[in-house]
């Protein structure tokens, strides 16, 4: 996980996802865009663009569980530390 936060990665992902939702925005207008879809490279870029894309949903994904994960013990330690306290007062 480290290694996606390094700039050289983190930016290469965030090109490949960009790219990913520019052929995506160019697949609903095959007449404007018909020359760059005749280019042999057109087909390793969508793949290469899509497998990015991927990657950094999964990455998102996971950085949302651990951060859910982290706020739900924050707020259990703190319910924990609050019962603690009323059964102390009684």
């Amino acid at each position: 996980m480290r290694v996606y936060y390094k700039r050289p990665v983190l930016f290469l992902i965030c090109l490949l996802n960009e790219l990913y939702v520019l052929n995506f925005y160019m697949s609903f207008f095959p007449k404007d865009f018909f020359i760059v879809r005749w280019n042999s490279l057109y087909s390793v870029v969508v793949v290469a663009s899509m497998a990015g894309a991927i990657y950094k949903n999964l990455v998102n994904v996971i950085m949302l569980w651990e951060s859910s994960m982290r706020i739900v013990s924050l707020d259990v330690k703190q319910k924990n530390e609050k019962l603690v306290e009323a059964r102390k007062v009684k």
